[in-house]
């Protein structure tokens, strides 16, 4: 009696896939953008524009068509993870100041001052290295040392358990870190009211 509308996002969607722009394309337009972002901003290959696209373009390369066909270990659905880990932290991080600033009236005065700290750094890091183990990418490094994890159609897979538990200490040492930071907050700030 009704007729389904064709969802014509959800065609091209499908369509890029088979292509192979969410494992290939946008990988690389991902990475190529990063390397050279960060090869001009470092100067580490000097400062001309074509030395730096030429090398972030060939690392791309490598990384994206080079790595998955000589392994068999797809890098597009840990990368996606991984983004979008880093995307709902950031989501929840900024939706949480906004509702402490509600009852912390001087918060954009006090988050400056917080981020100085070295133990944000820490902690920073500390997350970004959870969510590289949790998203899967550690099984780019781990490839070539998988001798029993085989995925269905043959191909090296992530050791599930070597991933679990450098997931769990991650996760446990950035727990300790906010712990430790937080505390520490407590008490410098304690001591700093009543001078």
């Amino acid at each position: 009696m009704f007729e389904i509308m064709p969802n014509y996002f959800e065609i091209f969607a499908q369509n890029f896939s088979d292509l192979g722009g969410f494992s290939y394309a946008m990988p690389f337009l991902l990475i190529t953008t990063i390397l050279f972002a960060m090869f001009r901003k470092s100067k580490i290959l000097g400062d001309s524009w074509i030395i730096n696209g030429i090398i972030s373009l060939s690392i791309s390369f490598m990384v994206i068509f080079g790595f998955p066909i000589s392994t068999g270990f797809s890098i597009a659905t840990p990368l996606s993870m991984f983004f979008m880990q880093i995307s709902v932290f950031i989501l929840v991080f900024m939706v949480g100041t906004m509702m402490a600033s509600i009852f912390y009236p001087n918060m954009q005065e006090w988050l400056p001052t917080v981020f100085k700290s070295r133990n944000w750094l820490m902690i920073g890091l500390a997350i970004g290295v959870a969510f590289f183990v949790t998203s899967g990418l550690v099984g780019v490094f781990t490839t070539g040392f998988n001798t029993l994890g085989v995925d269905q159609q043959g191909n090296p897979a992530a050791p599930r358990d070597v991933t679990l538990i450098a997931a769990g200490i991650v996760i446990f040492i950035v727990i300790i870190l906010i712990a430790s930071s937080v505390g520490s907050g407590r008490v410098k700030g304690a001591g700093g009211g009543h001078e």
